[in-house]
């Protein structure tokens, strides 16, 4: 084995793999927590690492996507730029009429792009602020990923 590749096995354990993945985009808890069982990590780690690792995000795109987007929009990207931010707010339906309500329960359901980084980037668009969205964004993570967790480890329901 190379020395990169030693160096990579050290540092990139498990729960680092796993609190990376649920950073990611399109995968956030829907890949991290099914991953965190394929790894044998139990339930509520898999939940922890996963949902810890999928509400990083949130911070920065909630602190600077609106003034990233303002100066961006005075360049020669502005066709993209506006482009990008009529198709995050055709998603904001919901999420305008009932605000923090709509973002939890947006980001609650486990569905391909309902999760923190849309969520984010709808509320950071309708003017919403960190302390204003952060909430529910962070408990609807919190429902989506026991969700996952019930699912990817086969829990069941006891009514």
């Amino acid at each position: 084995m190379t020395i990169l590749g030693e160096l990579a096995e050290t540092i990139l354990t498990d729960e680092i793999t796993v609190l990376l993945v649920s950073m990611l985009p399109v995968a956030e808890l829907r890949g991290s927590i099914p991953l965190a069982m394929a790894l044998g990590m139990p339930p509520g780690k898999a939940l922890l690492l996963g949902v810890l690792g999928s509400i990083v995000p949130a911070f920065p795109i909630l602190l600077y996507l609106e003034p990233i987007s303002h100066y961006l929009r005075r360049t020669i990207l502005r066709p993209l730029i506006n482009w990008a931010l009529k198709r995050g707010l055709r998603k904001s339906e919901g999420i305008t009429r009932y605000q923090a309500l709509g973002l939890f329960l947006f980001v609650a359901i486990p569905l391909p792009s309902t999760g923190v980084w849309t969520a984010s980037i709808i509320a950071s668009l309708l003017g919403m602020s960190l302390r204003q969205a952060l909430p529910p964004i962070a408990l609807g993570t919190t429902v989506a990923g026991m969700i996952m967790v019930i699912l990817s480890y086969n829990i069941p329901l006891l009514l």
